[in-house]
């Protein structure tokens, strides 16, 4: 029978002496003679306490970084004796974080007897303890386990004349810096797709097509947190791929894939979105969101916060009506519907349309549009349905393709 306590308490909370360091210092000081990192393979990893199966001692702290292959999970089943007094930990901690934050921020504390599992998010996983004075011990299996096609999730917990978007709420969210221009850190915006692949708009990267003046910004909501915030990251591009059919006139085909020259990492905070399959709707009349860091009304200053506008998909022969041009089966067009002059603007090309349905779905490329912040516009954007046979080909088939739902 299990008798354990179990919360989530950040870990240098617990640590009065080190309250005036912050929370990465804390961390550093706790583990610093106690730092373990582990790379694990398919089958099972046994992580045990000090001297197990013999208690640990007094006073003593250890942390375990587990690493796995991409695109798998670790499943921790794990037995604690770690002593408690009345349902609360006292003198002995031991922590998981399941996204494998080596900070432990937002992990899960346990103390007292018994057993419990845990499966990461991703490819890391965290375990600690930390002792105040007692002794107990631990054992835990690790088991790697696939994790198949996983996308489209936001972490949110709360354009023009748009909203500001939640923390992190679209972890596939990509900010294009040309390294070319000192005066601007995002010309377009852009999507990701796999571990190695960002899609964005073709004349996004005719704006600068040496690969090597392109710098990818993933996990960031707010331009001064480039580098500095939680999930931050930045990725140069090793190739860019432009659909063989692009032209500007006619502006159709606008769409191409940006090859970075690293794997990005998953975590809560940056992640693929979900392609829907190949000529699966129109999605006239769903209600979707643009998202981009563009400018704010028509040549207006640019958004230091990455902005949402939510739209209504409309039919091609409404839009078409209103553009007095033809609008082709590989473009998608949405409208503010509710007359606030709700758009993309400049500097949101590239940026993705996206239908939420119990998961993120990729539908458009934000393209083209009238002159931006108008009640009732209308913009044009690269159909993604048209294009999802061309990604996955062009991807090499590691896009998360799944039924809309």
């Amino acid at each position: 029978m299990n008798k354990m306590s179990h919360k989530r308490t950040p870990i240098c909370n617990i640590l009065l002496l080190l309250l005036l360091l912050n929370g990465n210092q804390c961390v550093l000081a706790l583990f610093e003679g106690c730092d373990n990192t582990f790379t694990i393979n398919p089958g099972i990893t046994y992580i045990q306490s000090p001297f197990y199966p013999n208690t640990y001692p007094p006073w003593t702290s250890c942390r375990y970084q587990i690493i796995a292959p991409v695109d798998t999970t670790i499943e921790a089943n794990c037995s604690i004796d770690l002593p408690s007094s009345g349902g609360q930990c006292t003198t002995e901690y031991f922590y998981v974080s399941t996204e494998g934050d080596p900070q432990l921020r937002d992990s899960e504390q346990f103390c007292g007897e018994g057993t419990f599992s845990r499966v990461s998010m991703f490819r890391k996983l965290t375990l600690a303890y930390a002792s105040y004075g007692s002794t107990g011990r631990f054992l835990c299996s690790l088991t790697v386990r696939p994790q198949q096609c996983e996308c489209g999730w936001s972490m949110s917990t709360k354009i023009a004349n748009g909203q500001k978007a939640g923390t992190n709420e679209f972890p596939f969210m990509v900010g294009l810096q040309n390294l070319g221009l000192s005066d601007m850190l995002i010309y377009c915006g852009a999507t990701i797709v796999s571990h190695k692949h960002i899609v964005t708009a073709a004349h996004c990267a005719d704006i600068q097509r040496n690969a090597s003046l392109v710098l990818a910004h993933v996990g960031f909501t707010d331009i001064s947190e480039v580098g500095t915030s939680r999930y931050s990251a930045s990725y140069g591009i090793e190739r860019i791929i432009i659909h063989e059919g692009y032209t500007t006139d006619p502006p159709v085909n606008d769409i191409s894939v940006f090859v970075t020259k690293i794997s990005i990492e998953w975590e809560r905070g940056v992640g693929p979105i979900c392609l829907p399959p190949a000529g699966s709707s129109s999605f006239s009349y769903k209600t979707v969101d643009v998202v981009g860091w563009g400018t704010q009304s028509f040549a207006g200053p640019t958004s230091n916060s990455l902005m949402k506008a939510n739209l209504m998909v409309v039919e091609n022969s409404v839009c078409q009506e209103r553009y007095d041009v033809t609008i082709y089966p590989s473009q998608i067009c949405t409208t503010d519907y509710s007359g606030q002059g709700r758009d993309a603007c400049q500097y949101d090309s590239g940026g993705p349309v996206v239908l939420r349905l119990s998961r993120m779905f990729f539908v458009g490329c934000i393209s083209f549009g009238q002159a931006c912040g108008q009640p009732y516009g209308t913009g044009v954007n690269t159909r993604i349905t048209y294009f999802t046979n061309w990604i996955r080909q062009v991807t090499g088939y590691t896009t998360c393709v799944r039924p809309l739902g």
